[in-house]
């Protein structure tokens, strides 16, 4: 069963995003790479929460993305074309983490799903 263990924020104002969240829920934020791009962690050792990433907007990440967990990343896409979906990023490394694709579901809902691969 795919799990969702990863959700994306966009925003056109990341620092004010930032503050908002840090404000309202406590969550705790850390720049990664050289993208506009922060992980977020929601939960601590008691309270434990799905983390995420804040990005700014950019043309997939216009909404909020959650990403599901698969075995297997080529046959996922092929059964989401298979049954109607519309892959609309292309397998993607994502260095030391694994693999990526962005696509839309039935109604034009952007999922991620990912292939966990330490050598990406």
């Amino acid at each position: 069963m795919g799990s969702i263990i990863h959700f994306e924020i966009p925003s056109d104002h990341p620092k004010k995003s930032i503050s908002f969240y840090e404000k309202v829920f406590n969550w705790k934020f850390e720049k990664w790479g050289k993208e506009d791009f922060w992980i977020i962690k929601t939960g601590g050792d008691k309270d434990k929460g799905i983390d995420g990433g804040l990005i700014k907007k950019n043309e997939f990440q216009r909404v909020v993305i959650n990403t599901i967990n698969v075995k297997n990343l080529d046959k996922t896409a092929e059964k989401i074309v298979e049954h109607g979906g519309e892959i609309i990023l292309d397998k993607t490394a994502i260095k030391g983490i694994g693999w990526l694709l962005y696509f839309k579901d039935l109604d034009g809902n952007v999922f991620g799903a990912m292939e966990e691969d330490k050598n990406a």
